[in-house]
């Protein structure tokens, strides 16, 4: 409650046990005999003072008071001692012997014959007063016993008793809602045990009388107005009814109520009840209710497979357990889930240790396993289990599935091996990149001479096909291991696909047709469009060898958004939620079994014949799409076709045009010098002599320190070609230090490779000019002359 209640004092009895009656004591019964005998002797002393002027006659008149005081005192035993005292001494006082019976101022035989009467009647008299008094006595003593055993049943019972007094009755013609304000406003606790005032937070029940109704039983909470309209509208008589009432320090408790309305005249004017505390039984009933909710939640879950098992089979099992084994509740209930059936060979020793751990220490330590499902195949699972009783009767067991782990765990190790691959791609791609330049470079300075005879004249363009053809698998290599150095730029990929439908439909045969379905308004991407054109190209091809006998190539694209939902309901697939736009490439083909969708991304992996393919295009394309911050994904059964979806994140910036190819200079710079740093010695022999048979001035350095020195040394120079990859100072750092040095002076990139770090960080950034080996003298030239200012 929120303030202390006011309290009065309840008037109780000092003794709460009734007493044992004791027996009288001798004394206590002969006390009436020795009053009357007192009362006898005192009027006999009265008449005796008296006789002088009452002579001796009327012995007994002064006699008469000492009889009836001796009957009221007594009863009728004192009242006829007294009468036979009263006789005995007034013979012996006032008749003297001469004194006959007959003589004047004798008293008749008939007075004392009334006197004794008069004793009778009075004793009489006074054994019916006593009588009535011991009745009385008696039901008084009846009645304190009975107190006594109520206040002793009140104060030693568990259950609260308690009486409210209204001070002003309430009429009960009145409409339930004003009965109720009326009790709130009015009823006061008049009386209560102690039980009830521990209930509220009290010691004593005195501290407790006084308290209103308004503070027991809030009016704010509905349930206790539901309480008090059952309690007036069934006519003051209410069992087992539950309010929902504060304590002295406002903590909620729940009381089962009897009541009953002391009804007089119309009006209500007081109320009895006792009250049973079930606010520990209404808590644990609503931890109960929240245990039972979280374990139905915990049960019902999708995510994991729960069963409970009487040591031979399953007894009981959520939707997950048996979407997992593939049964139905049907055949739970029938007892298909049996060990036996549900265990392959192998998994007996796992099991039989796992149930002695569960039986010695309660539950066992999750294992790896794997069950039949009801078709015979096999699911791994991670299962783990609890004994519910006191042997393995009634237990309970978990069960994770494994599948998608696994899958996950094996995508992982796909791409790990890609990995290395790709690694060692790149480095063969680099070195061979290296070689070709100085094979290309040198051909091309053997096809430039005239005097050379036509056959070795054709053996050079041998030479110079087969260094092409190496640079083409180069390429496919670096772009497979994500090494190559992309241009990206916003594009559309609508307009990438448009200009490049030509070219996809002479890929084609007569028999395959192209359907493009371009969806309209398509965001922008980033990405290489050489590099794009590359992957159609690489889909189309393989398209058209897997469709023979004819059939439909489909290119579309659309913006979609990937939402968690989207993610969630696809399994295994991971790929940040957002906006993408999907390029997607289909066939009609014969499609593409399992086992060969797990190697599709591979490297020289390839299902076609000796000689008809590197095994290189696929993984090209993977290479190309993941260094574009894309995503792919196949999809293909035999005799279904294959889809490929690519996705790639959607950019702010608007698509750029293509960009127009600019025209060649033949004009020779001079007194123009560049700088070639180069690591390998042939590379800058070849590069040397191209540049030198272009007419430039050539320096060289073998890497990026000896460059700064011979700058330094040199003074004057126009431009610098680098490499990329060099030891002790890189292509990139030179190129700082050079724009710290010297601003202004043009640098040129070339490299056959890039490290994983430099194209991840995107330190080559958009318009820096930059020479792919291998590289041919005259497009070395004509870079070299791009980058030099023109004269004004």
């Amino acid at each position: 409650m929120a303030q202390r209640c006011s309290h009065r004092k309840i008037d109780e009895p000092t003794t709460r046990v009734p007493s044992v009656p004791r027996p009288d004591s001798p004394l206590k019964r002969l006390s009436p005999y020795l009053l009357a005998l007192a009362a006898v002797l005192l009027m006999v002393v009265v008449r005796i003072l008296l006789s002088p002027t009452l002579g001796y006659e009327l012995p007994f008149i002064t006699l008469f008071p000492a009889v009836f005081v001796a009957a009221w005192i007594g009863g009728l035993g004192p009242a006829l001692a007294a009468t036979a005292a009263s006789m005995v001494l007034a013979l012996y006082f006032f008749f003297p012997p001469a004194m006959s019976l007959d003589a004047p101022g004798a008293v008749a035989p008939l007075g004392a014959a009334l006197f004794i009467l008069t004793g009778v009647a009075a004793g009489w008299l006074g054994q019916s007063k006593l009588r009535a008094q011991t009745q009385a006595e008696a039901v008084a003593r009846d009645a304190k016993k009975s107190e006594e055993r109520y206040r002793a049943l009140i104060e030693q019972t568990a259950e609260g008793i308690w009486r409210i007094e209204l001070p002003e009755p309430v009429p009960v013609h009145l409409p339930p809602a004003e009965q109720i304000d009326r009790f709130y406003a009015q009823a006061e606790l008049a009386e209560c045990n102690d039980a009830m005032a521990q209930m509220y937070g009290f010691a004593t029940a005195a501290e407790l009388v006084g308290a209103r109704l308004g503070d027991l039983v809030p009016r704010s909470d509905p349930k206790n107005v539901e309480f008090l309209h059952a309690f007036v509208t069934t006519g003051y008589r209410l069992t087992d009814a539950e309010s929902h009432e504060l304590d002295r320090d406002g903590h909620e408790r729940y009381f089962l109520n009897n009541l009953i309305g002391i009804v007089s005249d119309g009006h209500v004017v007081r109320a009895w009840g006792s009250q049973r505390d079930v606010t520990m039984k209404r808590q644990a009933e609503a931890a109960l209710q929240v245990s039972e909710a979280r374990f139905r939640s915990i049960f019902e879950c999708g995510m994991i497979g729960i069963a409970f098992w009487n040591g031979r089979q399953v007894t009981g099992a959520n939707d997950a357990l048996l979407q997992m084994l593939g049964y139905s509740r049907a055949d739970l209930e029938e007892g298909l889930l049996r060990h036996a059936r549900l265990t392959p060979p192998g998994y007996e020793e796992a099991d039989r240790r796992a149930t002695e751990e569960t039986r010695a220490r309660g539950s066992c330590t999750p294992y790896e396993k794997e069950f039949l499902r009801k078709d015979g195949s096999r699911v791994s699972v991670l299962a783990g289990g609890a004994r519910l009783g006191a042997d393995m009767s009634d237990a309970v067991f978990f069960v994770l599935d494994l599948t998608e782990r696994q899958r996950a765990q094996e995508r992982i190790r796909h791409a790990e091996r890609i990995e290395v691959v790709g690694q060692l791609a790149g480095g063969m791609a680099h070195e061979a990149n290296n070689q070709m330049s100085v094979v290309l470079g040198a051909t091309e300075f053997i096809l430039r001479r005239s005097d050379v005879p036509p056959a070795v004249r054709q053996d050079a363009e041998y030479i110079r096909q087969a260094a092409e053809r190496t640079a083409s698998i180069t390429r496919q290599l670096l772009a497979f291991s994500r090494r190559q150095v992309l241009q990206p730029r916003a594009v559309n990929l609508n307009t990438v696909v448009e200009k490049l439908e030509p070219l996809l439909r002479r890929t084609l045969t007569e028999q395959q047709v192209l359907v493009l379905r371009l969806a309209p308004g398509l965001a922008s991407v980033r990405a290489d469009l050489v590099q794009i054109d590359q992957v159609l190209l690489n889909l189309a091809i393989n398209a058209r060898d897997a469709m023979l006998g004819g059939g439909t190539l489909t290119v579309a694209t659309r913006n979609v958004e990937l939402t968690d939902q989207y993610v969630a309901d696809r399994p295994g697939v991971s790929i940040p939620r957002g906006p993408y736009v999907v390029l997607v490439v289909s066939d009609t083909g014969h499609g593409i079994d399992k086992e060969t969708m797990k190697h599709l991304f591979e490297p020289f992996f390839t299902t076609k014949g000796i000689g008809k393919g590197s095994g290189l295009g696929l993984a090209m394309v993977y290479g190309i799409v993941k260094q574009s911050g894309g995503y792919i994904w196949p999809y293909s059964e035999p005799g279904q076709g294959t889809t490929f979806k690519i996705y790639l994140p959607v950019v702010s910036e608007a698509a750029q045009p293509p960009a127009a190819a600019a025209p060649a200079e033949s004009k020779k710079r001079e007194s123009a010098t560049v700088l070639i740093v180069e690591d390998d010695p042939l590379v800058r022999t070849m590069a040397r002599r191209s540049l030198a048979e272009a007419g430039f001035d050539v320096l060289e350095a073998a890497n990026g320190r000896e460059a700064l020195a011979l700058i330094e040394e040199h003074g004057s120079v126009e431009a610098v070609l680098t490499d990329l990859a060099m030891p002790e100072l890189g292509g990139q750092e030179l190129a700082q230090r050079l724009s710290e040095l010297h601003p202004g002076l043009p640098v040129i990139f070339m490299s056959g490779y890039t490290d994983d770090d430099l194209t991840r960080r995107g330190l080559l950034e958009a318009g820096i000019p930059y020479l792919e080996k291998p590289f041919s003298p005259d497009a070395l030239a004509r870079m070299v002359r791009a980058v030099l200012p023109r004269p004004s």
